[in-house]
C-alpha cells in the first residue's frame, strides 16, 4: 500500500491484482494493518526502553560538565591534589557502619536509630523529651544520624576521586563502604526507619514521621553509585544486593503510615523526601512508582508550600526562616533536575511558581535587616546556598527567567572541588 500515495490509486492497483470476490484483497489489507500495528508496537517499546535507560542509568544531581573539566586537569593541580588527599584519608579510615554509635533505642543492632535533633528532656520529667525548635541537643551525636551523614560525604568523595583518576583504590573503597553499610551480615542496616528520630517518652520510644527526613542522605548514595557506573560498574552480586535493599526500603516507606501522615503536613521534609524516593525508584527501575511520585509532587509541594507572593509560610515560621526556605528550594531544584534527566520538563512547566519563591528570597540578599522573620544561624551561608541553586537552575531549559542568573555565579565563594560538583 505504501507504494501508492493516493487512496484511489492504491485501491485500483489492489483490485487489479486480486479476484473480484474481494477475499484476497481483505486478507492483504489485514496483513498490512498487522504489520503497521507491529511497527507501532516496536516503536513504543523502543521509546519506553529509551526512557527507562535515561531514567535509570546516569546521575542527575552531579554536574557532569564540571566533572569532565576536573578530569582534564592535572592531578598535581593544587585544588585537585588537595581534594585527592581528602579522598585518600577516606580510603585509609575504612568503612563506617550503623554499629558505630554509642546509644540506640532499637531492640536489634541492625536497626538505624536517631533522635530528634531538637528534642530535650522535659523540665517536669527528664525521661520525657520535648521539642525546642532550633536548639540542637548534643546527645544527637550519640546515635546514627552523624554516621549516615558521613556515609553520604564519604561516598561522594570516593566516587568523584575515582571518576577523576580512575584509580582502583577509590573504587574498592567505595564498594567496601556499600557492602559494610548495606550488605554485610554483621554490619548491615535493615531497610526501614522504624527508630528514626525517636522522641523519648513518646510512641513507645519508636521513630516518628519526621524521622523519614534522615533518608535524605541516601539521595547522594544513589547518585554516587550512578556516577561510579559511568566509569566502572559494580560487581554483579553487590549491584543486585543494592537494588534489593533500595527496593525493600522504598516499599517500606510507601506502605508505612508515617509517609501518608507526612504528606498532610507540607514542609521541607516532604519536599526532600520526594527527591529521595524518586531516586530510589529510578535506581531500582520502578517507573510506576516514579510516575506516581511525580504526579503527586505539584499538589503536595508547589501548591501547598509556595503562596502567591513566593513565600513559603511553613518554613518562614521556623526559628531559621530564611535558612529553611532556602533548603526547601534546594530540594525543589533537585527534583527538577531529576525530572529533567528523566525527560520530563518539570521546571519549564512550573517555572512561574518556582521562580517566585527565589525572587522573594533574593530581595533580602545583602539586606538581612529587612527580613521580617526569624533567622538563627549563619545568614551568609544560606545566601550563598541560594545563589548556588540559582546557578543549578541554569542547567534547566526555561522560558524567560525572572531570576538574574548571570550576576550570581561570580559572587560565590569557592572552597573546594566539590562546590559545584554536586
Amino acid at each position: 500500500i505504501a507504494y501508492y500515495p493516493h487512496p484511489k490509486s492504491c485501491i485500483y492497483k489492489l483490485n487489479s491484482r486480486f479476484s473480484p470476490d474481494g477475499g484476497e484483497l481483505l486478507k492483504e489489507i489485514m496483513r498490512m494493518s498487522l504489520i503497521g500495528m507491529c511497527c507501532t508496537l516496536f516503536l513504543c517499546i523502543g521509546n519506553a526502553m529509551g526512557r527507562y535507560n535515561d531514567f535509570r542509568q546516569a546521575p542527575a544531581l552531579y554536574d557532569m560538565n564540571h566533572l569532565k573539566k576536573l578530569r582534564e586537569r592535572n592531578i598535581d593541580d593544587k585544588e585537585v591534589y588537595s581534594f585527592l588527599k581528602q579522598a585518600d584519608k577516606v580510603v585509609e579510615s575504612g568503612p563506617i557502619t550503623i554499629m558505630d554509635r554509642e546509644k540506640t533505642y532499637a531492640p536489634d543492632t541492625h536497626y538505624y536509630c536517631s533522635i530528634s535533633r531538637y528534642s530535650w528532656p522535659s523540665d517536669k520529667d527528664p525521661n520525657v523529651y520535648v521539642i525546642k525548635d532550633g536548639q540542637s541537643n548534643p546527645e544527637f551525636g550519640d546515635f546514627n544520624r552523624p554516621n549516615i551523614d558521613k556515609l553520604a560525604i564519604n561516598l561522594k568523595t570516593l566516587c568523584v576521586a575515582f571518576y577523576i583518576t580512575k584509580d582502583n583504590k577509590y573504587y574498592e573503597a567505595f564498594c567496601g563502604q556499600l557492602d559494610a553499610w548495606f550488605i554485610n551480615k554483621s554490619t548491615y542496616m535493615k531497610p526501614n526507619m522504624e527508630y528514626a528520630q525517636v522522641v523519648q517518652g513518646h510512641n513507645d520510644d519508636k521513630g516518628t514521621e519526621h524521622g523519614l527526613v534522615d533518608l535524605n542522605q541516601l539521595t547522594p548514595v544513589v547518585e554516587s553509585i550512578l556516577l561510579l557506573k559511568q566509569v566502572k560498574d559494580l560487581d554483579a552480586e553487590l549491584n543486585t544486593g543494592m537494588i534489593v535493599w533500595f527496593s525493600t526500603m522504598l516499599d517500606w516507606v510507601l506502605n508505612d503510615k508515617r509517609w501518608e501522615k507526612l504528606k498532610q503536613t507540607p514542609n521541607n521534609i516532604i519536599t526532600s523526601l520526594y527527591v529521595c524516593l524518586l531516586e530510589m525508584a529510578r535506581f531500582t527501575g520502578n517507573l510506576g512508582v516514579a510516575e506516581k511520585l511525580a504526579n503527586e509532587y505539584t499538589n503536595f509541594v508547589l501548591v501547598a508550600q509556595i503562596d502567591e507572593e513566593g513565600k513559603q509560610p511553613a518554613e518562614l515560621l521556623r526559628a531559621a526562616g530564611f535558612g529553611y526556605s532556602v533548603s526547601n528550594l534546594q530540594s525543589i531544584v533537585d527534583f527538577c533536575l531529576v525530572m529533567e534527566h528523566s525527560g520530563m520538563h518539570y521546571y519549564k512547566k512550573n517555572q512561574k511558581k518556582i521562580d517566585s519563591a527565589f525572587a522573594y528570597l533574593l530581595q533580602y540578599v545583602g539586606n538581612k535587616d529587612a527580613f521580617p522573620y526569624k533567622q538563627n544561624g549563619n545568614w551568609s551561608e544560606y545566601e550563598n546556598r541560594l545563589k548556588k541553586n540559582i546557578v543549578r537552575l541554569s542547567r534547566l531549559p526555561s522560558k524567560r527567567s525572572r531570576i538574574k542568573r548571570a550576576t550570581i555565579s561570580g559572587s560565590l565563594p569557592k572552597e573546594s572541588v566539590m562546590d559545584f560538583v554536586y
